[in-house]
């Protein structure tokens, strides 16, 4: 144990970076079996959004230096941190998750891939303070609005849509929600088709649903082409922990938004807004509502995207001493007073979470 973590610091050392790089041989012993708070960055090479975050990760190191027991890592989930991408990564590429002390809990983060964001997300879920921050009120990322106003250039990004042949494939779908297009450069029908399908990627953009394209003309593809009974183009084919389904419907957004709804269980409409009772699971609701947390853990394992919405309700309630009613009226609160302030992706974040606590229905409420 020792020598491992001499090795992590002298790397540290001559890499110029306080990032800790883990891969599939020392995932468990660095960040598993840590005694320490441990932020860990999931990114890919070819990830654009992965190369934006990595500043801000170096900033999140630097600014937790002087806290010997809050490690900031980083895993290549394209090359030797395969393993353990395949169970942590569900929405795509960067994933950014918190595990406490051994493994106690690991919980996603959802909010602004800003370096302040991310060290307000480990202050709320560790305990720990940083020396800006007043120590007795703890921070949680919704609470800081004046940090995460919007700005001029926040116009949403639509995902990331991965080039996908043979080799790539199964890395890229395994176990996770994807929808794939099958097209090819010669077709009319897919120069139709690709508004449609870049309005579809806008639409799921803060979603964990990942999105790729397989290339027909491509020569490396043989064994797709035994895989999938592709018979027109454009195809799109949706893959989730059920199995594969090929799109029969209509090439028109609505179709497939709703296609994509009823597959993973989502709540979007065509402009990409929330539909009422996003974020809510009634099964785990009920779970919550009756106070069955060790149920409710078993019940979400499988499901980390979604199931963070969760666990960040009881960390909040937790860390910051309310009870659920009260939580549900701040949020409302920062919602009602703040809408026209708050990133995007901040307010879809809070909306869940209010929803979530709409969904309860035990006397916590009226505490």
């Amino acid at each position: 144990m020792l020598f491992v973590w001499w090795l992590v610091a002298l790397v540290a050392c001559y890499s110029g970076s306080r990032v800790v790089e883990v891969n599939d041989k020392n995932f468990e012993e660095v960040v598993l079996n840590s005694p320490d708070h441990v932020l860990v960055d999931f990114y890919a090479d070819w990830c654009r959004h992965c190369k934006k975050l990595a500043p801000e990760i170096d900033k999140v190191a630097d600014m937790f230096a002087e806290h010997d027991n809050v490690v900031i890592a980083k895993v290549n989930g394209d090359k030797d941190g395969k393993r353990w991408a395949k169970k942590y990564v569900k929405l795509g590429y960067p994933t950014v998750l918190y595990v406490g002390p051994n493994n106690k809990e690991s919980i996603e983060f959802e909010g602004d891939r800003v370096a302040q964001s991310l060290s307000n997300f480990v202050q709320q879920l560790s305990g720990i303070r940083l020396g800006d921050v007043e120590p007795q009120a703890p921070v949680a990322e919704d609470d800081s609005i004046e940090i995460d106003v919007k700005g001029a250039d926040d116009d949403a990004e639509a995902h990331e849509v991965v080039e996908l042949d043979d080799l790539t494939f199964n890395d890229f779908v395994e176990g996770k929600n994807s929808v794939v297009l099958f097209s090819a450069g010669w077709c009319k029908s897919c120069d139709q088709f690709y508004p449609v399908w870049n309005s579809l990627t806008q639409v799921y953009r803060n979603e964990p649903v990942q999105f790729g394209k397989v290339d027909m003309e491509s020569p490396r593809i043989r064994l797709l082409r035994e895989k999938f009974t592709i018979d027109k183009i454009p195809s799109v084919v949706f893959m989730g922990s059920w199995g594969a389904s090929v799109y029969n419907g209509k090439r028109e957004l609505g179709s497939l938004v709703d296609t994509v709804n009823e597959a993973f269980g989502l709540h979007r409409d065509v402009s990409g807004e929330l539909k009422d009772g996003a974020g809510v699971v009634e099964e785990w609701s009920n779970l919550l509502s009756e106070g069955k947390l060790a149920e409710l853990l078993e019940a979400t394992k499988g499901d980390m995207s979604f199931s963070a919405r969760y666990y960040r309700v009881l960390a909040t309630a937790k860390y910051n001493g309310k009870t659920f009613k009260s939580e549900l009226n701040r949020v409302s609160s920062v919602l009602e007073n703040n809408k026209d302030k708050i990133k995007p992706a901040l307010a879809e974040s809070l909306l869940r979470r209010r929803n979530i606590l709409q969904s309860l229905k035990c006397k916590c409420m009226s505490e």
